[in-house]
């Protein structure tokens, strides 16, 4: 089975957060 979080880069690039976007979610511990 996956991992806690595995795969959120690749979903939240799915769905149209650029890098930037996921890296401030991040910064901000929402992901």
């Amino acid at each position: 089975p996956p991992l806690t979080g595995e795969h959120t880069d690749e979903i939240l690039a799915g769905i149209g957060f650029d890098a930037r976007a996921v890296a401030e979610l991040r910064s901000r511990k929402i992901v």
